[in-house]
């Protein structure tokens, strides 16, 4: 079995973050896409016109929440320092953004072919692929 389609097979049954380190264009191409640099205030919830919002990517995500599998990646995570991957803690270990949850049938994967550039916190989080 190729390594794509263990991944897919994978995303159906796993319910944690996974550590993809292959090519994944067929996994890009209906996944809400999140880079490693966005900023920290566009991660989570944004207080606009006196009431909290979701982030843009995460309303992205809930719009697919009909598909069978809805995928949140994350990539170009390594280029940060260490520290700095940890604001996406939340959001691996709680499945979470700010006040809002992730889709229920949503599953984060985060490409890197690199796991050692990865934060060691982040990794113990992840099945790695």
């Amino acid at each position: 079995m190729k390594k794509i389609e263990f991944l897919q097979q994978s995303l159906i049954t796993l319910t944690g973050p996974v550590i993809y380190t292959a090519s994944a264009d067929k996994i890009l191409a209906d996944a809400v896409v999140l880079k490693g640099e966005i900023p920290l205030e566009q991660l989570a919830e944004i207080y606009k016109e006196r009431v909290w919002q979701m982030p843009d990517w995460l309303k992205r995500l809930y719009d697919k929440q009909q598909q069978p599998l809805n995928v949140l990646v994350i990539k170009d995570l390594a280029k940060l320092d260490k520290r700095k991957q940890l604001k996406f803690m939340e959001l691996l270990k709680y499945h979470r953004a700010g006040k809002f949850e992730l889709p229920k049938n949503s599953i984060v994967v985060i490409l890197e072919k690199n796991i050692a550039a990865l934060n060691e916190q982040i990794v113990s989080l992840c099945a790695v692929i």
